[in-house]
């Protein structure tokens, strides 16, 4: 049997115990406070960087399109010496105004994407053209160029002199004739055109005179 004086002690015991842990526990949740007041560490993450491409392939287009073939009518033999051209009206001499239809010259158009080098050759020159007649020269049959449609549109030749008039050679002689150094693509710009002269005497031997020109697109 426990005396009272025993119970007594056992209580103080017990009440000692419980205050030292009351306290232990006080001093913990103190040191909980501090360690919250502290910054948190900083998570260090991985990071990596690749590089992704977006990538196409354009093809070269070299082309061009040659329309306008000249046509400068019939008409007898004249009276006397005539130059008919693709930028002149030729009723007096009995051929067509090649300031309204038929014969404003070839328009040579480039409608690829690269920019071209262009020239021609020609089957004949004016011998062969025109057969015989008298004071027949290599200049009774020549061409120059303009920059541009008939009309000046589209001006698609740049950075070259372009040829005045000059007489035509025939493809015999192996070298091709000047036509634009640097013809561009752009829609807006993208054109020249060949005029023609043709000298015209009494004595030219009738008949149908033709020429083919064979116009080369290279790119540049």
């Amino acid at each position: 049997m426990v005396s009272n004086k025993n119970l007594a002690l056992l209580l103080i015991v017990a009440v000692v115990i419980s205050l030292g842990g009351t306290l232990m526990s006080l001093n913990k949740i103190g040191q909980i406070e501090e360690l919250r007041k502290l910054p948190l560490p900083v998570r260090q993450t991985g990071m990596a960087a690749y590089v992704g491409n977006v990538s196409l392939t354009i093809t070269s287009n070299a082309s061009c399109v040659v329309s306008n073939n000249v046509s400068f009518g019939t008409a007898g033999q004249p009276s006397d010496s005539v130059n008919i051209s693709t930028n002149a009206d030729n009723t007096g001499e009995g051929f067509s105004d090649c300031t309204l239809a038929n014969c404003t010259g070839i328009e040579i158009n480039n409608n690829g994407n690269v920019n071209l080098l262009v020239n021609f050759t020609s089957n004949v020159n004016a011998t062969g053209l025109l057969v015989s007649q008298s004071d027949l020269t290599d200049n009774d049959f020549m061409y120059k160029v303009k920059n541009g449609t008939d009309a000046a549109a589209r001006p698609g030749c740049i950075e070259y002199d372009l040829p005045e008039w000059s007489s035509i050679n025939n493809s015999e002689s192996g070298e091709a004739s000047y036509i634009c150094g640097n013809l561009t693509s752009g829609d807006t710009a993208d054109t020249v055109t060949m005029e023609f002269n043709v000298t015209l005497e009494p004595d030219v031997v009738a008949g149908t005179k033709t020429a083919i020109l064979t116009i080369n697109c290279i790119q540049n």
